[in-house]
């Protein structure tokens, strides 16, 4: 569906906007000529992201090597690869300092934080970097299901974590997350596995060992991974907040008894379904937390903040 905003931007950002109003009902590219005299072979989901992030991609020059591949050069910065992660790249560089060292590798500065990783870990720093998880660390321990690269874990030390105790169960992950903490010397705690029902292993499907990995991925390759069982990782955490961000595996929290639930006071939950959500909702209701924050994302993608509920959790685990 056309947008009159969508259509609005259109009229901003080419110089010939009659040419682009049928690009979405076509099949193949077509050439499109922008204000700033760039010249793209775009199919519609290429010129919308385009489209959308022009203020910001009108400062460079780009260039199109393939179809599917682009060029980004401004001074001292060039970048090559998919428009989708150029589009990111151009969002973060407003606050963070960015260098592709190599095809798919990436370092992140700011001040004196640094992180290195894959694309992947640019959504997080740009979730990290809009307040998706922000809350009061400040000398406590967070437990981190899902570390990815490392990321996460370095963000709540400097929200002022004492300890940050990271379960990551993809092996290649792991070169990053030692890099990340010994960077930004992180006092944490790595443990190469995920959660489960119980101690043991689980044989995975996916295409790729991204931010999508996970229990709700498909695809025709296998990873076994380890298995810790979320009772157990709780009880012997000696958390004060929790983030689970697990890909669907946040349905193993309706199996903790409610009073080993409440042994953390704050959870920060990423939850990927409408049914998994409610589930959790009524689980934690029925254990005395309350919900503190629920933010809606994409479809059925939330990220629920259950606090205990007593006055010091609700008044200092949590920031506006």
């Amino acid at each position: 569906m056309v947008t009159l905003r969508g259509i609005t931007r259109m009229f901003q950002t080419v110089k010939q906007p009659y040419r682009v109003v049928f690009l979405k009902f076509r099949k193949t590219p077509i050439w499109v000529t922008f204000q700033n005299g760039c010249k793209l072979k775009l199919t519609w989901p290429q010129f919308r992201h385009i489209r959308d992030n022009y203020p910001l991609l009108k400062n460079y020059v780009i260039e199109q090597p393939s179809a599917e591949i682009f060029r980004l050069k401004s001074d001292k910065f060039t970048f090559i690869g998919s428009l989708l992660i150029a589009c990111l790249v151009v969002q973060l560089r407003q606050k963070y300092d960015i260098e592709q060292l190599e095809k798919d590798v990436f370092d992140v500065k700011r001040g004196n934080m640094e992180l290195v990783g894959s694309a992947g870990i640019l959504y997080t720093v740009r979730e990290f970097g809009e307040g998706e998880y922000d809350c009061d660390c400040q000398g406590k321990v967070v437990l981190d299901i899902g570390g990815f690269e490392g990321e996460s874990a370095v963000f709540f030390s400097f929200m002022g974590a004492k300890k940050v105790i990271v379960y990551e169960p993809v092996l290649a992950h792991h070169q990053f997350i030692q890099k990340n903490v010994r960077l930004n010397n992180v006092n944490a705690e790595i443990h190469e596995a995920g959660i489960g029902a119980e101690d043991g292993t689980q044989t995975l499907h996916y295409e790729q060992a991204d931010l999508g990995f996970g229990t709700l991925s498909n695809g025709s390759r296998e990873m076994t991974i380890k298995t810790e069982s979320i009772t157990k990782v709780i009880e012997k955490s000696h958390a004060d907040v929790a983030k689970i961000d697990c890909e669907g595996s946040e349905s193993l929290l309706l199996q903790v008894p409610g009073e080993l639930l409440r042994k953390i006071d704050l959870y920060m939950i990423e939850v990927h379904t409408g049914e998994i959500r409610r589930a959790l909702i009524e689980k934690f209701t029925a254990s005395d937390f309350h919900i503190v924050k629920d933010a809606l994302k994409n479809g059925e993608l939330s990220v629920i903040f259950f606090g205990k509920n007593n006055a010091q959790n609700s008044k200092d685990n949590f920031r506006h």
